[in-house]
């Protein structure tokens, strides 16, 4: 009667002892999915970010110091595009310069809500950082930004676009 006691007290620890490791390793699975889907989210938003801070510079010859100047320049703005014709008579080439809504050229809709692409994820729980400046490289002043995640945010390693202390304007998750 005592070896079957201790034989069902061992079983009996031994399927919590398996609860506990596959519980561990389900936790971590669906932790490591979740960051990887705040990335793709936070990656999306960073590049259009870079896309409003690009037609904005071609616009001000300098990048947004802040989401109110940029999103301000989406919702009214003018996007300047030069439209190349050729004349097919004579082949001469015609420019005009044309001004568009940039929420159209740069986004592909007019009534989009910019202020959710301040936040890092959908809760709106943290905002992305945003820092304009110019920089001086060989003599010649160029304008740069940077946008990144804080510190602590829900993901594995701070992502950013753009560099304050250089001319790019590509991201880090490349």
């Amino acid at each position: 009667m005592n070896k079957k006691i201790i034989i069902f007290l061992m079983f009996s620890i031994g399927l919590v002892f398996l609860f506990l490791v596959y519980n561990s390793i389900t936790k971590e699975m669906s932790k490591q999915k979740l960051l990887e889907s705040n990335k793709t989210l936070i990656v999306g938003r960073l590049d259009t970010l870079r896309l409003m801070q690009l037609a904005y510079c071609d616009a001000h010859s300098e990048y947004a110091p802040n989401f109110n100047a940029l999103f301000e320049y989406m919702r009214h703005g003018k996007y300047l595009k030069i439209k190349q014709t050729q004349n097919p008579i004579d082949g001469q080439i015609n420019a005009d310069t044309v001004f568009l809504n940039p929420m159209i050229e740069v986004l592909g809709k007019p009534d989009l809500d910019l202020n959710h692409f301040k936040f890092i994820d959908a809760q709106a729980s943290d905002v992305f950082l945003m820092e304009a400046s110019k920089l001086n490289e060989n003599g010649i002043e160029l304008p740069v930004f940077e946008i990144s995640t804080p510190i602590g945010a829900a993901i594995a390693k701070p992502l950013k676009v753009g560099d304050l202390n250089s001319a790019n304007t590509n991201g880090n998750w490349k």
